[in-house]
Order: C-alpha cells, then structure tokens, then sequence
C-alpha cells in the first residue's frame, strides 16, 4: 500500500504530537506533590492546550468525558481532546494495518515467469534486425557456403548477388525472401538452404520503481513484461503498475497499464531498438479490500474520486455479500461507514480507503445432518428456528429397526461449552492438588504423591472431546427443541444388547436379560476390578441421557459405567476428582482411570 497523503500524514503527525503533548500534562497534574509549582504546571498545559490547537482539535467535537483527577477541574477540556486523539489515532492504526495486509492487485505478475521464457531467433515471427547472423548454403550447379550477418543497412552481401534487403523480414519467410533473389541470379539447378543461427541482443534500461534498476539484454521482439521481470519486477511499496513509460531518445514511445493486461490480456507491441528505457512511475491513490471478495487486493486509480461500483469490478465480490464496511479519512477526519451493497455502489471513494464486503445476511435455511438408522438423505435443508418434530417429519425411517424413542442431537456448541466446562473443573482441581498444604514430612510426602497421580490424572482428562450430545428423549417423551445450524440428528438402532464399561474385569457387550440387575451384568463382565467403587454407578441411555445410582432398571442400549474408588486424604480434592470422573463419563460415555 502506498503511504497517507502528505497532508494526511502531516495531520497525523500533528495530531499524535499533541496527544502526547496533552498526555504529559496529565502526568504531571497527577505526579506533582501538593507543593508543586503552579505556574509551571500552567505553562504545561499551556503547551499542551497550543498543541492541540496546532493540530486543530477542538472540544466540543469530541463526546468523551474523559476522568477527571481531584484538583483538576480545569483540565477537562484536555482530557476531552486527548482522549479524541487517542481514538482517532488507533482508528487510523488499525485501518493502516488492514490496508498493509492488501497486496497490491497484480502483485504475483513477476515471479520470473516472463524472463526464463522469452522467445529465442528461432520463433517465426521473429522479425530480422541488423546484427543478426544467418547461414546461407549453395549447392549443385554453384557452390556457397557461408555465415553472413546482416548489416545496419538491414541487408544480407551475397557473394556474386548482392545485397538482400532481410530486415523487418519475419523468420518464417527468410528463407523464400533469399532464395527468390539468389535464383534471379543462378538460373541453373541449385539448391538453397537459409538458417538463422544466432538474433542480435540489444540493452534496455529499466528504471524507476523496480527492485533491481539497470541495463538488461534482450531481443527487439521480447515484450516489456521480460525486461521489468529481469529487473526484479514492480517494487509493491513504490512502483506503480498502471504508469510505465517506454522512451527512446528521451521521448514517450508507449505507455504501459498493466492492469490492461491482467484484466484483459491486452499489451501494445513495442519492437526495442538499443538504449530503449523502460520507466516505471510511482504508484498513485489506491483503495484496499478485504473480505467475502474474489480478488481482494490495494487497486490503484489514475483519478479520484472513484464509485463503488468501479471498484466492484475490480474487486468481484462474492454471491452472498450483503454490505460494506468503508473506513477513510473526509475532510481531516476519520469516517466509518456501513452500508448495503447497492448504496456503496454510488459511494465516492478516495485515497487510502479501505473496503470490507461482508456477507451479512443469514441464509433462510439451514443444514441439519441425520446419523443412525434413516432411509433418506443425510443432509437435509430446513427453515432457520425449524423445531425438531417438524425436522423428523422429514426423516424416513423403518420402525422395525430405528429406535425412535432414544433420539438425541449433537451440537457444535454445547460441545464446545462441555469442554470449556470441564477446563474450568481441570483447572481447579490442579489448583488445590498443587496448594495442598501438610503439617508434617510425612504428609509432606503422601501430598506429593497425590498431587502427582492427581496431575497426571489431570492430563488424561485434558484429551477428552466432548460429543455435543442433546438428551431430548427421555421417560417423560421427546422434547421438541428448536434445531440450530450444523446439528446431528443421531436415530440409534434398536438393539437387544447391553455395555458394561469402567472398573469392570473384562469390560464387554452382552445380550440384555429382562429384570436383571446391574451387580448381575457386573458379573457377567467378571466382577468389579480392584480399583472399583460399587457405589458410583453411572448408566447412559441410548438416548444419551444419565442416570447416577445402583438400583437402576437397565434397558435395552444401555452403557453400564463402573467409576474408580476415589482414595485422596484431603476430602475436598477428592470431591473435586469424583466431580470430574462424573463430569467425563457424561459428555463423553467414558471412564477415566485414577
């Protein structure tokens, strides 16, 4: 991006110059000691006050109250103006990166692309020039065989011939041009073989905005794209790419708009002759965008103002854009805008403006996904605040397999608030392990190893991903909540099995035995391990919700949780693991060993 204005920046530099002008006369009001010299103090602000003015602040344009300190009353108006200047500048900072961020539009046209793949002689519509070296064979009835180069008269001696006017002749064509006059000569048979073997380079200057100024070889016919790419290409900081001048002999020749070739291919054919200069001007006035755009880009103007239509053909923003957000400067002051796509379109831009496109509208439907045992898509589109009964209606199923009683959703959101939540109880918990506090070396050493198996504890917990899970089904029916975008609708399949997981033996899945307790499925899965606590029983349904307790009726789907035996000395940190190990096997069906 190019740098403010100068009188943008000279306004910025006054501005920021008073601002701290006025920033230290508070310092002082507030630091000085009772006794201090009330004079000075004046002659401070004074200075203060002469700077604002200097900058041309006033006090009433700004609307902040700023604090003021006790004995200070009078300084409110310089508080008032600090504070104006304190937002503005940060307005101007924040726009300033933004702009930096723009690369200027053709930015990636130089990379040594043009340079490695110049034409050599060889191409037939290369025109011959003077210098060039040209191989020409007679044979038969007459015998020649020779180089000859073209000389500055633009034509080829011929031995016995004469001169053959070959320059501005393209390369395709040299052949019949020397052979039609070598035979107005040489009536007999023979036979003529013409070759180009080497084109004349010749130097271009290229100067001005590039990376690499200098004198660079090249053919009459290369374009001026390969001579700027082997001076390193536009400088983005300075150089301009809608002003580059070719001169020859201190005149314009052709003007270069590289945006006419970007955009449309287009590029005016220049044939070099030797000291040609290529100058490339500073850049002008652009404008930045950012955004929901197809090319966003700092586009450079000739002219100012520009509409905001104009720099929508540049830009191309998006289908689903909606508004714009517009940031600049207007008569000295700094201007924020946000307006519909079509108002921008008749705005009046000017240098140094940013522009954002935004896409702000939300869409009328939304995607819901469907898990589990469905017959139809597994995508659909439903009405934005679509509840769930009406979502089911959509969703074909068969009854004889699909558990529509144990429905639940998962969601984005409530995930990410369960594992936030659980951060929170991790984190507090390393907290008290760490604080435990011990009367003797003895507890000392019992502390400290229960911190360590607490903290590692800790870290294991850490890897768990919430699922997002939604009980809606519960005894009482389905709860008929509203569906949000990128929700999981999961449809369980109906299933005659039972899973016993935790501080079990031999953690397994095993038929479901009608009126069967929860210590009878234990023992099926070998009994309760050592590490078991045969009081902390949590089973999931298969509609995802919870239950805590021993006696629990077990289900068809159910998930029968073992937790471990929780065995701290400090009662409080070993409510906090039980609140954890509760917590995980929640929002995510598992059990954490201790």
């Amino acid at each position: 991006m190019p740098a403010p204005s100068p009188a943008v920046r000279a306004r910025l530099v006054a501005r920021r110059a008073a601002a701290c002008a006025l920033s230290a006369a508070f310092v002082l009001t507030l630091a000085a000691p009772a006794a201090a010299d009330d004079a000075q103090l004046r002659r401070v602000r004074g200075l203060a006050v002469g700077a604002a003015a200097s900058a041309g602040l006033n006090s009433s344009s700004s609307s902040t109250t700023p604090f003021t300190p006790p004995g200070a009353s009078g300084d409110a108006t310089i508080g008032q103006e600090a504070a104006g200047v304190a937002a503005e500048a940060k307005q101007e900072q924040e726009r300033e990166q933004a702009q930096q961020k723009a690369e200027p539009f053709g930015a990636n046209l130089f990379s040594g692309q043009f340079a490695a793949n110049r034409p050599g002689g060889i191409n037939p519509d290369y025109l011959i020039a003077p210098g060039d070296r040209i191989s020409v064979n007679v044979f038969g009835a007459e015998t020649f065989s020779e180089t000859l180069p073209v000389d500055n008269q633009g034509n080829l001696f011929l031995p016995g011939v004469g001169p053959v006017k070959v320059a501005g002749v393209p390369n395709r064509l040299l052949q019949s041009t020397v052979e039609e006059r070598i035979r107005e000569i040489y009536t007999e048979e023979v036979q003529i073989y013409v070759n180009l073997l080497g084109a004349q380079t010749l130097g271009v200057f290229v100067t001005g905005a590039v990376a690499q100024p200098g004198r660079y070889a090249g053919l009459p016919g290369d374009p001026a794209l390969a001579f700027i790419d082997l001076a390193g290409g536009i400088d983005l900081e300075r150089g301009s790419f809608r002003n580059v001048a070719i001169l020859r002999d201190g005149k314009e020749i052709a003007r270069l708009d590289l945006y006419d070739f970007l955009l449309r291919g287009a590029l005016p054919k220049v044939r070099f002759q030797e000291g040609d200069v290529i100058l490339v001007g500073p850049i002008g006035g652009a404008v930045a965008v950012a955004g929901d755009a197809r090319a966003a880009a700092a586009y450079e103007f000739r002219k100012f103002p520009v509409t905001g239509a104009t720099l929508a053909i540049y830009a191309r923003p998006t289908r689903d854009v909606t508004h714009v957000a517009l940031s600049g400067f207007r008569d000295g002051r700094p201007v924020n805008r946000y307006l519909t796509l079509n108002e921008f379109y008749d705005v009046s831009l000017l240098d140094g403006d940013l522009v954002e496109f935004q896409a702000d509208l939300r869409a009328r439907d939304v995607f819901v996904e469907v898990e589990g045992e469905h017959l139809g898509p597994s995508r659909i589109a439903v009405a934005r605040g679509a509840m769930l009964d009406s979502v089911l209606d959509l969703i074909a199923v068969d009854p004889s397999v699909a558990a529509t009683d144990a429905i639940y959703l998962r969601r984005e959101s409530v995930a990410r608030d369960q594992k936030r939540a659980l951060d929170v109880s991790l984190k507090a918990l390393e907290r008290t392990a760490l604080a435990a506090l011990s009367q003797t070396k003895s507890q000392s050493e019992i502390r400290a190893a229960e911190a360590q198996l607490v903290l590692e504890f800790v870290n294991r917990a850490r890897l768990i991903k919430p699922d997002g899970r939604v009980v809606v089904s519960t005894d009482s029916g389905r709860a008929n909540v509203r569906v949000e975008p990128g929700d999981e609708i999961v449809i369980p399949q109906k299933t005659d099995l039972v899973l016993i997981t935790g501080e079990v033996t031999l953690p397994q899945t095993v038929a479901f035995t009608p009126g069967s307790t929860i210590r009878e499925y234990v023992n099926r899965a070998g009994g309760y391990s050592d590490r078991a606590d045969p009081s902390k029983i949590v089973v999931i349904r298969a509609g995802g919700d919870a239950i805590f307790g021993t006696n629990t009726e077990i289900r068809r789907g159910d998930q029968i949780m073992v937790l471990p035996i929780v065995d701290l000395k400090g009662f409080e940190i070993g409510k906090d693991v039980l609140e954890v190990l509760f917590r995980v096997a929640v929002i995510a069906a598992t059990v954490i060993a201790l």
